[in-house]
């Protein structure tokens, strides 16, 4: 497997990207998840399973969709998001 692996440094549980550590960054044409997340989320993220963060997914505010920007721990749901930031170190 070649890409972009994630490794998360936090020992908050409800932290919600522990899930991802060490998964590859996948997108619709590269799948390194278990269930072709890029593809059914419309998005590229280091996914697990599909559901819990979507940064890069669709822009639809309100909308409770796995395709959607969304980070299941800040609403505690899938509604999209109006903007999402990103910061790396």
């Amino acid at each position: 497997m070649q890409g972009k692996q994630l490794t998360v440094f936090t020992e908050d549980p409800n932290y919600n990207l522990h899930y991802a550590d060490g998964m590859l960054f996948t997108t619709f044409d590269q799948n390194h998840s278990f269930h072709n997340c890029g593809f059914m989320s419309h998005g590229g993220w280091w996914y697990w399973f599909c559901a819990y963060a979507n940064a890069n997914g669709q822009y639809a505010p309100g909308t409770d969709s796995s395709t959607t920007m969304h980070y299941q721990a800040f609403l505690n749901n899938r509604e999209g998001l109006v903007a999402t930031k990103l910061m790396f170190k």
